[in-house]
């Protein structure tokens, strides 16, 4: 079904990325995918002004995807070891309050899967679309594997006091519901990447 806001809100979306993983290592250049299939594309497009700046779009939108997004992943990368950081801490001090943080534990810890993944899909890759001179001059220190380690071993640590304290968070959550979020939290920590140098 064509949107006369879908052109808009596919470049929002390929703004934030240049490599698209779709299953297992296997990974593509969504912008490359896109331009070899502009003509199809342009069918499915309400606007035939839209149809033809789609082209001019893709090609900024990769531009633009790979001068900022690795700065803005790494700043919520930080963010987010912060906010793991104050809830490991938090919940050390006082392993019941892990109930009533569930669900702002799931919420972050799903975030955190999401960037680890972003991550482990763009460290390393430079499309060969993207003039030279722009490879030369991004930030390499963006994908220092610090931060991820220390993403990672928060949420090792965390899981670990997650299935440690179950008993103690059901009983004191007293809900089939908060007993449900824990089942969520420990399936989503036990899906989260692992790397064996992020491990205490």
């Amino acid at each position: 079904r064509r949107s006369s806001g879908a052109v808009e809100l596919l470049v929002a979306v390929l703004r934030g990325m240049y490599v698209l993983p779709v299953y297992a290592d296997y990974s593509i250049l969504p912008h490359t995918e896109f331009e070899a299939e502009a003509k199809v594309v342009a069918r499915w497009i309400a606007k035939k002004e839209d149809a033809k700046r789609f082209p001019g779009l893709i090609r900024e939108s990769r531009l633009a995807a790979f001068r900022h997004a690795p700065a803005a992943r790494a700043s919520a990368r930080a963010s987010l070891c912060t906010k793991l950081s104050l809830l490991l801490s938090h919940a050390l001090d006082s392993p019941t309050s892990l109930a009533s943080r569930l669900p702002t534990l799931v919420a972050t810890l799903q975030l955190t899967r999401a960037e680890v993944e972003w991550w482990v899909s763009h460290a390393g890759a430079a499309p060969k679309e993207v003039p030279l001179r722009e490879r030369e001059a991004l930030d390499r220190s963006l994908f220092d594997p610090a931060t991820v380690q220390a993403l990672l071993r928060y949420a090792c640590l965390l899981r670990r006091l997650v299935l440690r304290e179950a008993p103690v968070v059901a009983s004191s959550a007293g809900t089939r519901l908060s007993v449900a979020r824990l089942h969520v939290l420990e399936e989503l920590l036990s899906q989260l990447p692992r790397e064996k140098a992020a491990l205490p």
